[in-house]
């Protein structure tokens, strides 16, 4: 193995987003992407807005939909499996010294500086970025280290707060981790993850511009509406009386309404800066907000027949359905109009 010191540049962004907005696994994705250029880090969130909702693309297979993601933006996104523990050392090492970052998805009880230590189930990502082969430190950038500041608004983002942990301290969050991987039977165990930059680079973006027409501009029917897919899942499951966990509705709303916010940040973050009419903006983000509304208001319901029971019936189903491409394609017309307005 190396010796002394080796790192890679990798933002904290602090104008970046929370995971009430994406989650805590893709964000310190994006952030992993950001490391070949800034960027990266918001596109990433468009995309997966974008492809979580809409996109054809989405698969409900974890690692094939990062993948694709990551596609998009010149990335590929590889899986690397370790064995013992100078295994995982070792092959962590080698993709930082070739400039890769390195992403880890762990269980929160396995941090021990979270406050789920020793308890927490629930997927958490991290990166690491750094080692020191001289003192057995690894670098990791986690927001969870400053949760607190961020729940109590100090950070308006979920920074990647910079920690030092020495080598046991990883080889435990993995080791405990992998714990429970191997219960669940996830594709996580003794995984872990890096980035690199594609030989030849198959991004389709130059620009944001370009980016959102690509990802907007579907033939008409192309597009997969993941919403519809839900709503009349849901509707299965309470027909067949499966009881809703509470925490589905969190993820939900997460998914199908917040993350859409997300994505318009995005696109006012760049055009804006393009120079753009705001009073444009400013209308389709009126629209954006008419369809996230109508979007909110059939989650409501759809947990609302949950909590009483109740079945729901096909002419419903229906019209949330119906209202639900009406309002979308009312905010796709008017941003692809705007995006191609000034495309020579």
């Amino acid at each position: 193995m190396a010796k002394g010191l080796k790192g890679l540049d990798i933002d904290n962004y602090y104008d970046g987003y929370k995971t009430s907005d994406i989650n805590c696994v893709d964000l310190p994705l994006a952030a992993s992407a950001g490391y070949f250029n800034r960027d990266n880090y918001f596109f990433y969130c468009l995309c997966y807005s974008y492809i979580l909702n809409w996109g054809d693309n989405f698969n409900d297979d974890w690692y094939k939909t990062r993948e694709s993601i990551l596609k998009i933006l010149g990335i590929e996104f590889c899986r690397i499996k370790a064995g013992n523990k100078e295994d995982l050392f070792d092959k962590v090492i080698q993709q930082i010294d070739e400039e890769c970052p390195v992403f880890f998805v762990v269980k929160y009880g396995s941090l021990f500086y979270s406050k789920y230590y020793k308890w927490g189930t629930y997927d958490h990502g991290l990166i690491l970025s750094e080692y020191n082969d001289e003192y057995k430190i690894f670098g990791i950038r986690d927001r969870e280290v400053v949760r607190e500041h961020i729940n109590s608004g100090i950070f308006s983002s979920d920074v990647m707060h910079k920690l030092q942990v020495d080598y046991e301290m990883l080889y435990n969050i993995w080791k405990e981790s992998n714990k429970l991987f191997l219960e669940e039977g996830s594709i996580h165990c003794n995984t872990f993850y890096s980035l690199k930059q594609a030989k030849e680079s198959t991004a389709i973006k130059s620009d944001v511009r370009t980016l959102l027409i690509k990802l907007f501009d579907q033939s008409e029917g192309s597009e997969i509406n993941q919403f519809e897919r839900y709503i009349y899942d849901f509707a299965e499951r309470l027909s067949n009386k499966v009881k809703i966990a509470n925490i589905e509705e969190e993820s939900v709303r997460r998914r199908f309404q917040r993350s859409f916010s997300t994505l318009f940040n995005v696109v006012k973050k760049y055009l804006w800066q393009e120079g753009e009419n705001n009073q444009t903006l400013i209308c389709i983000e009126d629209k954006l907000e008419a369809f996230l509304k109508q979007r909110l208001d059939i989650i409501n319901m759809l947990h609302l027949y949950s909590l009483r029971s109740m079945k729901i019936s096909t002419d419903i189903l229906g019209d949330y359905v119906k209202r639900d491409y009406e309002n979308y394609n009312t905010f796709r017309y008017e941003l692809l109009s705007m995006l191609k307005s000034d495309i020579v």
